[in-house]
């Protein structure tokens, strides 16, 4: 297992996850249409991961899922959060909570 003490702000997302197998683990990413977001889940479904990605933009989201499932073989989810309603109601209060708090005043 890597050590995870040496990360730092050059670790690159495919480095955290060296060693792990995501298998039969469902991992939902909120903002996974860009940056962070579609890297983590581009890295967590070349892991076996069952990726669902959330984002603004539903046609940017499917781009993204199908960009990342043809580069890793791994099919991807895309789901808007305010209309699924198997996500648990307490994930979602959660997710929008997070989601208010970063955005800036007059948004």
């Amino acid at each position: 297992m890597t050590d995870r003490t040496a990360f730092g702000a050059e670790t690159a997302t495919d480095d955290v996850l060296n060693g792990i197998d995501l298998s039969g683990k469902t991992v939902l990413i909120t903002g996974g249409t860009s940056g962070l977001g579609a890297e983590s889940a581009r890295a967590m479904a070349s892991k076996g991961a069952h990726v669902i990605i959330t984002g603004r933009d539903v046609v940017k989201a499917d781009a993204v899922a199908l960009s990342i499932a043809n580069e890793t073989g791994q099919p991807v989810e895309t789901e808007e959060l305010d209309r699924v309603p198997r996500f648990d109601p307490q994930l979602r209060r959660t997710c929008a909570c997070k989601a208010s708090a970063h955005r800036h005043p007059g948004q």
